[in-house]
């Protein structure tokens, strides 16, 4: 029979195997983030304050996007 001190040593070899082989696996299965282009959606016509700063955010946005997200960013504008 195995003592308490080596069952708990089992046990944390065998969850430390698993988390390995679990890191593995999904960084294996991760997709490119975002897979598809990321929209601001503006529920205002365009020419407002709003827009004004919708504008200011995606320029942001793009400049973070370019260095380091990849993505392509869209505005699209859906008054009423």
């Amino acid at each position: 029979m195995l003592s308490q001190q080596s069952g708990n040593k089992c046990i944390h070899i065998f969850l430390i195997s698993f988390l390995a082989v679990f890191l593995i696996i999904s960084i294996g299965l991760a997709a490119e983030y975002p897979s598809s282009p990321v929209k601001l959606i503006i529920p205002y016509p365009p020419g407002g304050s709003h827009d004004a700063h919708a504008r200011a955010f995606a320029g942001v946005a793009d400049q973070v996007g370019k260095d380091f997200l990849n993505f392509i960013r869209i505005i699209k504008y859906m008054p009423g």
